[in-house]
């Protein structure tokens, strides 16, 4: 206890005795020894009652002391706007929200920001604010922040004495922006006929960024059925026409506007033949072709389209890439081995022909004969 204090505690406890000692000589004269007594005792009393008295004051006045000054708190702002579906921008129209990530608070400019203070003594004159180097401003009601990115609210109280809270600052980014989603494929997509094609074994992925509060989920739907929250490649086995729709969503519950995936799956191989500039001649279950004989490979394909037309001649090791008409001018036994690749990636049954080349006409005798015995020419058949 100081010295002041000290002084104002014995001056107080004086002035009781004082008083309380008057007030007893001027209601009765203290001539006998009991009266002085219970004089004597009731005094002691009341003088310890108003030793606690002032102690219950001081600590009082001590406990005060020691909550002097405003306390100023910042609370983003509960309420949340509604967003109606099917309207024209609800797709991001998310309503007051605030996301924390474990190192940084995320707003959008619907949530605004509520000053509160509180002052034990003299109570709170006012608040003010600042939002990242802008002068100071006085707090009326809770406000938003437009613009995107990081921020800093720098605020205080002062209470009716004129004491200043030392300046507390609220960090928080501003994110009004869906995140952007991209496809990619597994394999390569084919544009043909003002059509998107792939083969049966495309995997369709889906990826989202979001610079700011970062992505939440991403959601898709196949074929017009109902979305479901995006794990992992998407496999597209089906033949036909397959639609996919998608969109993301931040944690701010900023949602990207829905878009859609087309891509016609081709998993139909093309058809190969092989066919020869001239007609061949089958004799005895053989095949006879004449010198001077072109065999042309085609391939078609009515979806994705063809690649390319790979060949083999006369038992090659490897096919080879088909370019031009094949002819094979020297005697003897061929073999022509053809398959085609569409865009797709679809590869088609391989396609087989063998025939003979024969350059050798026939040679023909004359002899004379007596009866009828003469050799009847030998028959032939065209395929």
């Amino acid at each position: 206890m100081n010295l002041k204090n000290y002084t104002r505690r014995i001056v107080v406890l004086v002035s009781l005795v004082l008083v309380y000692t008057m007030g007893n000589l001027t209601a009765q004269i203290p001539t006998e020894a009991a009266n002085s007594d219970r004089i004597a005792e009731e005094g002691e009393n009341k003088v310890r009652e108003a030793i606690k008295a002032v102690e219950k004051a001081e600590m009082d006045a001590k406990k005060k002391a020691e909550n002097a000054g405003s306390t100023t708190t910042v609370n983003p702002a509960a309420t949340t706007e509604t967003t109606t579906a099917g309207s024209e921008g609800a797709a991001n129209n998310p309503g007051a929200i605030i996301y924390n990530d474990g190192r940084m608070n995320y707003a959008n400019s619907q949530t605004k920001f509520e000053l509160t203070a509180s002052d034990q003594i003299s109570d709170v004159d006012y608040i003010e604010y600042r939002i990242n180097d802008a002068p100071l401003q006085r707090y009326i009601a809770p406000f938003p922040i437009e613009q995107e990115g990081l921020h800093r609210i720098v605020y205080r109280g002062v209470d009716r004495a004129g004491n200043r809270e030392a300046e507390q600052v609220y960090p928080v980014t501003i994110d009004n922006t869906p995140p952007t989603v991209s496809t990619s494929t597994n394999k390569a997509l084919v544009e043909r006929f003002s059509k998107v094609y792939a083969g049966p074994d495309t995997a369709l992925e889906l990826r989202a960024v979001d610079a700011l509060s970062g992505v939440k989920k991403i959601d898709y739907s196949v074929n017009n059925g109902g979305f479901q929250t995006y794990g992992g490649p998407i496999a597209l086995t089906a033949n036909g026409e397959q639609v996919i729709k998608f969109k993301a969503t931040d944690n701010l519950n900023n949602e990207s506007s829905e878009k859609t995936f087309v891509v016609e799956i081709d998993a139909t191989s093309p058809v190969v033949a092989i066919t020869p500039s001239q007609r061949m001649i089958l004799f005895d279950g053989k095949r006879y072709a004449l010198r001077n004989t072109v065999f042309t490979v085609t391939a078609t394909d009515n979806q994705s389209g063809i690649d390319r037309i790979m060949i083999k001649v006369d038992g090659e090791a490897e096919f080879r890439n088909y370019s031009q008409p094949i002819n094979l001018p020297v005697e003897g036994e061929h073999v022509i081995e053809a398959k085609a690749i569409d865009r797709a990636g679809n590869e088609s049954q391989i396609v087989k022909i063998d025939f003979i080349t024969d350059d050798n006409p026939p040679r023909t005798t004359i002899r004379p004969v007596t009866d009828a015995s003469a050799s009847a020419p030998a028959s032939t058949t065209t395929p």
